[in-house]
């Protein structure tokens, strides 16, 4: 509750979740600002669009080329990764990987 007068900007489920991550010492996944915002202030360790998609990619879950797709189609329905990070994930994949 201590957390919710707080920091009143995520929502309650939000906020369980990062209860959650930070009780269980695990990263939290999220590309929320207000959540990563609170993340920070209580140090758990937050991890975002961009870091998933190179996970999934490093796992071979997925191609290079379909994180790109996913975070081009992700832009152009509104969503907002990081632009520079995944911009500077993107160069990796094609740079070290050679696609494209």
């Amino acid at each position: 509750m201590d957390l919710i007068d707080r920091y009143p900007h995520p929502s309650y489920a939000d906020l369980s979740v990062l209860l959650l991550a930070k009780n269980l010492h695990r990263p939290l996944l999220t590309g929320d600002q207000a959540l990563i915002h609170v993340a920070v202030a209580q140090e758990v360790e937050w991890c975002g669009t961009c870091w998933l998609l190179d996970y999934m990619v490093n796992s071979h879950v997925i191609t290079p080329e379909m994180a790109i797709g996913a975070w081009q189609r992700m832009r152009s329905q509104g969503r907002n990764p990081p632009r520079d990070e995944c911009q500077q994930t993107i160069i990796q994949w094609k740079r070290y990987r050679g696609i494209f």
